[in-house]
Parts: structure tokens; C-alpha cells; sequence
């Protein structure tokens, strides 16, 4: 049974070799439940139980990402399938199109007092409560998109930083929420920003700009996990092969969220970064 179980731990995983691992070692389970009957606490059984419980935990590791695999590959076609739905429709009905030459005056109210003033005023607010606005800019560049992020730092958004290319979340010393996003391809920069205490923003504080501290290069981008500068699916699958403990990465880097474990959820961020939904 030990070496059936070696050889199929070395095989292609499929529903067959499945079947006769899962079979082969209810056996030898059986078997060895006797041994300890007749013979209890027998080395020989122990250490024979024991290489055939390893050869079936690689099994079982690597049935599960192929599960996982197949799963984030349904999810990346159903992502894409909509989008190409939503890009389809949109063409079709022009009422529904975004107009990139609308333009709105910044509010310095509520908390809007918070932000500094982009340098362009094309675009519209999407949400405006006491609580959280929403705003998108069009025609933003990769640079006025780095620009804008450095002004929210030095306006205080300095707390609990998480940065990629194309996205900025942070927080102030109020407990502010700010998330900022930039969409390459479409040029569109979406801005959000929340509180969910009771406090009204009647008056806002005065917030002196906090220095920034020296920093070290950072030694790669949280969740490039093959170090080419940019988020993509196949990084995404590395993380999911490190969250299912069947690959060993640079958990500083798999770690997208910044929770201090790697679990798929890292990998879906990391997919969804990726194809720029956000």
C-alpha cells in the first residue's frame, strides 16, 4: 500500500487517481487499526502509517488547488463576460455612456474640507452624504493620479498606507477612510471617502500636513509575487498556491490586505486589481 501510495502522489492528479488514493489509504487505516491491536505502538506501522498519510496529504493538497484553480478561473471568465456585456451595452445605448467632458465646481463643505482640490474639475460627484462622497475625475494621467495621492498624504491621509500602481487607501488621525483608484486604459480617477461615526462635518479641523518620514525602498509590490512590476492573474494564482501551503512565497508580499495571513481572499484582491475593477 506504501508504495501504491507513493507512485500515486507522483501522478497527474484526476477523478482516477482520486478514487485509488482515497481507497488505498481507507485500507491501509484499516490495516493499521489492527496492527494496533494485535501489536500496539509496533515502529514498523507507525512509520509505514506515517509515509502513507504524508503521500495521501499530497494528494489532498493538490486536489484542492486544482478545485481552487478552477474556481478563479470561472470567476476571471464571469468577470470578464460582464464587462463585456456592460462595454456592449453601453455602445449600444448612448444614453447610458459616460460623458468625459461634464465638469462640476469642488464643494469645500461637509467632508470635502478634507481633500485637497484636484487641478481638474471634469468629472461629477457620484455620492455626497454627511457621511461619504464619491467622486470621479476624467482625463487623469498615471502622473496627476501619483500627484493627487501625494497631496491626500500630506494632507493627512498617512495612516494604515496600502499603494499599488493604479490604487491608494488610507487613513487620517479623524478615522477618515480614503480610497483612491485610477483606471489606465480609461484615464478615470475614482475617489471615495467615508466615516460611519456619528459626528456631523459642520467644521472641519485644522490639520496640520505631517512630515514625511524617510523610507526605505521597499523590497517589492504587495502581491507581485513574480516581481515584474505588475499585478496580474498569474500572481493571483501564486497566492492561492500560498494560502493552500503548496508553495513557499514572501509572505510580506502574498499578504495583499495586510491581515498578517495569506488566504484567497489576497488572491481575489489581487485578481481584481488586476483587471482594474477596483
Amino acid at each position: 500500500i506504501k508504495s501504491k501510495m507513493a507512485f500515486l502522489a507522483t501522478e497527474t492528479i484526476d477523478k482516477k487517481t482520486a478514487y485509488w488514493a482515497r481507497l488505498w489509504f481507507t485500507k491501509a487505516g484499516q490495516l493499521f487499526n489492527r496492527a494496533e491491536i494485535l501489536f500496539p505502538g509496533d515502529s514498523v506501522a507507525n512509520e509505514a502509517y506515517r509515509e502513507i498519510s504524508g503521500h495521501n496529504n499530497r494528494v489532498l493538497k493538490a486536489i484542492k488547488f486544482r478545485t481552487t484553480a478552477g474556481i478563479l478561473f470561472l470567476v476571471v471568465a464571469f468577470v470578464i463576460g460582464i464587462t463585456a456585456y456592460v462595454a456592449i451595452s453601453t455602445r449600444n445605448n448612448p444614453t447610458n455612456a459616460v460623458d468625459y467632458s461634464s465638469t462640476f465646481d469642488w464643494p469645500r463643505s461637509g467632508l470635502f474640507e478634507y481633500l485637497p482640490k484636484p487641478d481638474t474639475n471634469c468629472g461629477k460627484i457620484q455620492l455626497e452624504t454627511d457621511y461619504c462622497i464619491e467622486i470621479e475625475l476624467y482625463n487623469v494621467s498615471s502622473k496627476q493620479f501619483e500627484e493627487y495621492v501625494q497631496s491626500c498624504r500630506n494632507e493627512g491621509f498617512s495612516n494604515n498606507i496600502m499603494k499599488t500602481d493604479t490604487s491608494f487607501n488610507a487613513n487620517n488621525l479623524e478615522g477618515l477612510d480614503l480610497y483612491i483608484s485610477h483606471s489606465v486604459s480609461k484615464e478615470v480617477m475614482s475617489i471615495s471617502l467615508n466615516s460611519y461615526s456619528s459626528v456631523l462635518f459642520t467644521v472641519a479641523p485644522t490639520i496640520e500636513p505631517t512630515p514625511e518620514p524617510t523610507l526605505e525602498p521597499p523590497v517589492g509590490m504587495p502581491g507581485d509575487m513574480d516581481g515584474d512590476g505588475v499585478l496580474s492573474i498569474a500572481d493571483a494564482l501564486q497566492i492561492a498556491r500560498v494560502a493552500l501551503e503548496l508553495l513557499d512565497g514572501d509572505i510580506s508580499i502574498a499578504d495583499f490586505n495586510n491581515d498578517g495571513v495569506v488566504t484567497m481572499a489576497d488572491a481575489l484582491l489581487v485578481m481584481r486589481a488586476a483587471l482594474q475593477l477596483g
